[in-house]
């Protein structure tokens, strides 16, 4: 909510605040040391604030120094005084080791953390399909690659660590012979030679193989249509020997005006078909017919639809207003209407 915001931006800005208050109080502590340096009754107390300022800032370090500083000031050896201030050394000293300790963990575990998996990405023209290998320093001993008519695979070492980075079907077949590999400095290509030149729809599946199961699939359901007596049309299909962006045959430009063809056809009943008359009516009528059929429906509230514009332009239908058997008009207040008595 807009007021948790409001109160998590005044906190983050009122720590903030804080800090910076706190470099505050160590810089000015530090110059008034390095002021008084020969005055020791004020040298405890600027050491004390010096520390406490370090400590809040995590410090830890510089403040054990300056609390055991405050120490050396400190009159009494068995003072409340002393003791706490010697508190205050073991707390910086205990948050300085676990710092250390803290860092010694995360350098390990920096350490430990193994080789990620290589990322890869592809794009083609006509004439080839080229992977690209995100991997910078490649040594041709670390790389694997196995290409095959319709197959490839890909093994990358790191760290003495093989990672598949490719591995699967592709769209569609390659020529094996006149495939190429080429190491850069920040990648490696690998550039398959499509034996159709066509484009890809992906780099994996069942491409062209997928589409003629398709093609047999219809034509199957046209030759049992045929048995049948429907009267269900052909796909339409293209030229196969005609070069063609996708390995599909079926003629898509086609197939649409069919079904365009088939919607103009088809027979609207009840509502859907009263609508489609007043379309057609309203598309094929004159400016005047138009008029007056948009002045009766909208003015009546929907209950007029008239054409004849010689009688709709003489009728007030605000005034005139008929409504429905067993109904009556009201206003958004409720308040009931004048309307012309059904008959």
């Amino acid at each position: 909510s807009a007021h948790s915001t409001t109160t998590a931006a005044a906190n983050a800005a009122a720590k903030q605040e804080e800090v910076s208050s706190y470099e505050i109080l160590v810089q000015d502590s530090k110059r008034a040391i390095d002021i008084c340096s020969q005055n020791y009754s004020f040298l405890k107390n600027l050491y004390a604030r010096y520390g406490e300022g370090l400590f809040v800032l995590k410090r830890y370090h510089d403040a054990l120094e300056a609390f055991r500083q405050t120490l050396k000031y400190c009159r009494d050896g068995n003072s409340e005084e002393r003791v706490f201030y010697e508190g205050k050394c073991q707390a910086a000293l205990r948050e300085e080791q676990a710092c250390v300790i803290e860092e010694k963990r995360l350098q390990q575990a920096g350490r430990k953390k193994g080789p990620t998996m290589p990322k890869y990405q592809y794009y083609q023209n006509d004439t080839f399909m080229t992977i690209s290998i995100l991997e910078p320093n490649v040594k041709e001993s670390n790389l694997v690659v196995d290409f095959k008519e319709r197959n490839i695979k890909v093994v990358l070492t790191k760290e003495g660590i093989d990672f598949t980075v490719v591995y699967g079907d592709l769209y569609d077949d390659i020529i094996v012979e006149k495939c190429k590999i080429k190491y850069q400095s920040e990648k490696v290509l690998l550039k398959l030679r499509k034996k159709e030149k066509h484009e890809w729809h992906e780099l994996f599946g069942e491409g062209k193989a997928s589409d003629n199961d398709s093609q047999k699939l219809v034509d199957n359901k046209n030759t049992s249509d045929e048995k049948n007596g429907s009267s269900s049309l052909p796909v339409p299909v293209l030229d196969t020997k005609k070069p063609r962006p996708y390995s599909s045959t079926r003629d898509w430009n086609e197939i649409e005006k069919n079904l365009k063809r088939d919607e103009e056809n088809e027979k609207p009943e009840g509502e859907e078909a009263l609508n489609k008359l007043f379309s057609q009516i309203y598309g094929n009528a004159s400016e005047e017919t138009k008029r007056a059929m948009v002045k009766s429906f909208q003015t009546s509230g929907g209950t007029v639809l008239s054409t004849n514009w010689d009688e709709v332009s003489k009728t007030d239908y605000e005034k005139e207003r008929q409504a429905p058997k067993g109904q009556e008009w009201k206003n958004w207040e409720g308040q009931r209407l004048s309307q012309k008595e059904s008959d």
